[in-house]
């Protein structure tokens, strides 16, 4: 299996079809979440290495638990899911510290590539916070 992955949307039926896409492609989808506070529980509890979440959701929205997720490394990295394109939004969402941005709705030829590519920076930035962990002891 690949990555960990925790799947966070208050619609059932979204959280169902990126399952399936994302276990058919490999990924072990370790929890999905309806709403921001159970994602940031299933975060402490599973450390996944990539979580998809959706901006608007009942009681803690996507933008503040990927806040949460990203300020206490729950997770490798955050890609939030959403019908939003407009400015306002992707400014809040650089400010929540995730790593990508999907607009809904979302396809396998869209979702794979940038969970790829979000992996692999994620791995990148994690090696960097170590090496001026090291470099700070020194």
């Amino acid at each position: 299996m690949k990555e960990k992955i925790v799947i966070a949307d208050d619609e059932p039926i979204t959280r169902q079809d990126l399952r399936e896409i994302l276990e058919i492609a490999g990924y072990n989808v370790v929890a999905d979440a309806s709403d921001g506070f159970d994602a940031v529980e299933l975060c402490r509890k599973f450390k996944p290495d990539l979580v998809l979440m959706d901006i608007k959701m009942p009681l803690l929205d996507g933008l503040n638990a990927s806040k949460i997720i990203t300020s206490e490394g729950l997770a490798g990295g955050v890609i939030l899911l959403t019908a939003y394109s407009d400015e306002d939004f992707i400014a809040k969402a650089k400010k929540s510290g995730v790593i990508g941005y999907l607009v809904k709705p979302i396809d396998e030829r869209s979702l794979i590539p940038s969970i790829e590519i979000s992996l692999s920076k994620c791995v990148e930035i994690n090696r960097m916070k170590e090496d001026i962990k090291k470099a700070n002891k020194k």
